[in-house]
């Protein structure tokens, strides 16, 4: 579906964050390196480069076994409150950043994080906050002195929760991800009914001057939605939206390179979600990314 950017909710309507198009994105000589040769080891990016949405082609998912393991898990007030909009430097935030305050509607636990906990660290400026503060956990990152680190210098854990969701871990290794080395961070997400989260891009962030590598595939599973929860996807550099319902128990990959929104502000209802963080190197997500254009 298809449409321009005024129909949306007003909160919806400002692309601040979105610095700039795909194809001009400022950089610096060893980041563009590394970009260039992370795109020739896997060119599979470069087919979904402009690819807003792609439903991926596996085997059904068991939305009632999983949901009966998340019942286990699952206390609205353990969930750890998002921070999406950058945190203050008097909180514990980073000097550099420009954004402040909780992005209020969402909250998260992670089933695989930078530190092996299944709160903490999830914000603009999460793989900084995490270098900083956990050192031990991320030694090679936390040596980089000329660049801000990307996913490939960063070290994941699995937390608690992974092992406390037998069924759906195991669907993911099976069917999306070959090697647990190329996995990334990993969350059981619930946005808030009446909820959203605003365009923005993870190439670029807007207190950053150089762009990142599009070295992760971030795919949507909907536990809990309802036909008004839209993924929405910028049209190039056009106030053109591509919206998008993930019905439940669907594997969606989006693309997180484009600008991209998130809107519950017409659900009666929280919309919960698993969201998988895999690198494009891994040679099982590759064809399913191939079976499924």
């Amino acid at each position: 579906m298809i449409r321009h950017i005024r129909t949306l909710d007003e909160k919806l309507r400002d692309l601040k964050d979105c610095i700039c198009s795909i194809e001009s994105m400022p950089n610096i000589p060893e980041t563009e390196k590394i970009i260039a040769d992370y795109e020739e080891k896997n060119p599979i990016i470069l087919k979904i480069r402009h690819i807003p949405h792609l439903k991926l082609k596996i085997p059904p998912f068991d939305l009632t076994q999983a949901l009966s393991e998340i019942s286990s898990i699952y206390k609205d007030n353990d969930f750890m409150p998002l921070d999406l909009k950058g945190i203050a430097y008097n909180e514990g935030g980073n000097f550099f950043h420009t954004i402040q305050g909780l992005h209020t509607s969402w909250n998260s636990k992670a089933l695989i994080n930078y530190i092996p906990e299944s709160k903490g660290l999830w914000g603009k400026e999460d793989r900084e906050l995490a270098v900083i503060n956990y050192p031990e956990y991320q030694p090679i990152a936390s040596k980089l002195k000329s660049r801000r680190p990307f996913l490939q210098d960063m070290k994941f854990y699995k937390t608690e929760i992974w092992d406390s969701l037998p069924y759906i871990t195991n669907y993911i290794m099976e069917n999306l991800c070959i090697d647990f080395s190329n996995m990334r961070r990993t969350f059981l997400f619930k946005l808030n009914s009446k909820g959203l989260i605003n365009f923005h891009n993870h190439r670029l962030m807007p207190w950053e001057n150089y762009a990142g590598p599009h070295d992760e595939g971030i795919i949507h599973i909907p536990l809990i939605t309802h036909p008004e929860s839209l993924m929405l996807e910028q049209i190039g550099d056009s106030h053109w939206i591509d919206l998008q319902h993930y019905s439940a128990g669907e594997a969606w990959l989006f693309n997180s390179y484009m600008n991209h929104a998130v809107d519950n502000t017409k659900s009666p209802i929280d919309r919960l979600h698993l969201t998988i963080i895999i690198d494009f190197s891994d040679k099982r997500f590759v064809e399913v990314i191939e079976r499924s254009l």
